[in-house]
């Protein structure tokens, strides 16, 4: 668990003075950074960092060199507004936020709608949705709830079987049924997608990543995608040799599941944590930033998961990975 700080809280500050500032409370690990709207961006620069990726790097760089990860970037504005000019301008920024979070591999994106009197929150970020059963074709199990909180998000999800379709309550039949329609369809992509990528790749990419960090040493008997798990990103047992990925982990980027491979694959040669695990494991390139990930992932979707894997290695007997 990471504590963070909303960057905007300290926007009489420049970019070097907030650094040191956050120095003087080593607890702070993570940061929120405000690119517009009323956060204002006064701690970023959203074109340069965009136009030029030497400059992103460096900037996430000194974040890094301060012992902090960025876990969200945040815009709050109105681009419902009646009036096109302010209306455009505004999803202008919360599109370039969207794109800058991309470009500094930041996890997720904080934007708050603020219409009249009320804000609506949503958080824009790396979310994961199990494969649906495979069998026979059939009726699909479908629930519809509504909401009178929701103003005019969409979204949806698996649970086992059934899928839930969360709308806004003022929606008409009609349009309830127009998006149940394109909802179900946007899951049914994903797992098409997910699908392509299945165990037989993560096979092929592991046995890559064992021969060029851990000089081809770590041969696991079997790797596989397993369901969320509750606590965990990922697990190994190294008595057979097995390794199990969190079905959270496939809509990541593929440097933090390499990451993770990494780290299962080096448990198949030192199953602690101690200093010769890590020292293998550190062979791959970004492992700092891929912990930080993680963390950043976690914290922002206030998933109870163990810190960086720490609780990953199995006996024989253990039925975690299905957990």
């Amino acid at each position: 668990m990471r504590i963070g700080l909303f960057t905007p809280l300290f926007q009489s500050l420049s970019l070097d003075q907030l650094l040191l500032e956050l120095k003087k409370y080593p607890e702070i690990t993570a940061v929120e950074i405000g690119c517009g709207g009323w956060p204002g961006s006064e701690h970023i620069d959203i074109d340069l960092l965009l136009n030029n990726s030497t400059a992103a790097k460096e900037y996430r760089q000194r974040f890094s060199d301060a012992g902090l990860i960025i876990s969200a970037l945040s815009c709050h504005n109105n681009p419902v507004h009646p009036q096109a000019a302010i209306a455009q301008r505004d999803r202008d920024i919360i599109d370039r936020t969207l794109r800058l979070a991309e470009r500094l591999e930041v996890p997720g994106v904080a934007v708050g709608v603020v219409s009249g009197d009320e804000e609506h929150l949503a958080f824009a970020g790396v979310t994961s949705v199990e494969d649906p059963p495979t069998g026979a074709p059939g009726p699909r199990e479908i629930e519809v709830r509504r909401s009178a909180k929701r103003r005019r998000t969409v979204s949806a999800y698996r649970d086992g079987a059934r899928i839930v379709v969360l709308i806004p309550s003022r929606f008409t039949k009609a349009e309830e049924a127009q998006w149940v329609r394109e909802m179900v369809e946007r899951l049914d992509s994903s797992a098409r997608r997910r699908r392509d990528g299945g165990d037989a790749a993560l096979v092929r990419r592991a046995a890559e990543l064992s021969t060029s960090y851990l000089g081809g040493r770590a041969k696991p008997a079997s790797v596989r995608w397993v369901p969320s798990m509750r606590t965990r990103w990922a697990s190994c047992t190294p008595a057979d040799a097995t390794i199990r990925l969190s079905a959270r982990l496939r809509d990541m980027p593929h440097w933090v599941r390499d990451y993770v491979l990494v780290h299962e694959l080096a448990h198949l040669l030192v199953p602690g944590h101690g200093p010769d695990f890590w020292a293998l494991v550190q062979r791959y390139p970004r492992t700092e930033r891929a912990r930080g990930y993680l963390d950043g992932v976690s914290a922002a979707a206030h998933l109870d998961l163990a810190d960086d894997l720490a609780d990953d290695v199995d006996e024989p007997e253990d039925t975690a990975d299905t957990a």
